[in-house]
């Protein structure tokens, strides 16, 4: 999701686009990322304003994904009439179905921002999500967009690129990467600062040979704590008690 153009607070257009389609964000396969970021950046390409909500489903549906439960895909319109606007995206992967990323926080939106209608926060029953005709005006930018884009320039490797993804402002004045590496500078800072901290607990352990007992019991309620919000977490998605080991103090 984070190599297609996925990014936490959530961009605009985006949040509009998953709260109008009405499901989970952990619902929709790899590919959907791609084709919902590539649309956008088609669009910027040639200078258009954003693409419409009725020019995306004019383009694909939503539907289940064939032979999962719970997962969704968007399958492209009149494909053999009008050919793929986004070409050659990546074959079914499997494994991304067994990896959670859990958000808290201002995730849905900037801080101070309002939306009118909020993106779902678990599953939902799936119903394959179509629409009808769009006006004339719509439609002809639609085309417009395919006829000033060559086909080189819509396959996928080439239109959601880390460059277009920033440019075009999905990746807002940040790093085009998942996590910041730190540099020289800050890494010796960070040593230094650390550097007596670490040394003055294994003192510590040295001397006694075992944590202070003030440390243990710090050390047992944050793992009690971190162990409690994971499963609250868990039922807040999945609406189920998650399988965790038990903890013994």
């Amino acid at each position: 999701m984070y190599q297609h153009g996925f990014r936490l607070p959530l961009h605009p257009w985006v949040q509009m686009m998953l709260a109008k389609l009405g499901y989970a964000p952990g619902q929709y396969n790899p590919n959907f990322w791609l084709l919902l970021h590539g649309v956008y950046i088609a669009w910027w390409l040639v200078g258009l304003w954003e693409p419409t909500f009725e020019q995306f489903m004019y383009l694909y549906s939503i539907s289940k994904q064939q032979g999962t439960f719970g997962w969704v895909q968007a399958n492209c319109q009149k494909a053999k009439e009008r050919g793929y606007l986004i070409r050659h995206k990546p074959s079914t992967q499997k494994s991304w179905r067994n990896r959670w990323c859990l958000a808290y926080g201002n995730w849905e939106c900037p801080p101070g921002k309002v939306v009118s209608r909020h993106v779902p926060t678990h599953f939902q029953s799936i119903g394959s999500v179509k629409w009808g005709p769009i006006s004339k005006d719509q439609e002809e930018e639609v085309e417009k967009v395919r006829s000033l884009l060559s086909e080189a320039k819509r396959e996928c490797k080439n239109l959601v690129t880390q460059k277009n993804l920033l440019e075009s402002a999905f990746c807002k004045g940040g790093s085009t990467k998942v996590v910041v590496d730190l540099d020289d500078v800050e890494m010796q800072k960070w040593l230094r600062e650390s550097r007596p901290q670490i040394a003055g607990k294994g003192v510590a352990r040295q001397v006694t040979g075992k944590r202070p007992r003030d440390d243990d019991e710090g050390w047992v309620a944050e793992v009690l704590g971190k162990k409690r919000a994971l499963e609250e977490a868990h039922w807040s998605v999945m609406r189920t008690g998650p399988r965790l080991h038990p903890f013994d103090p």
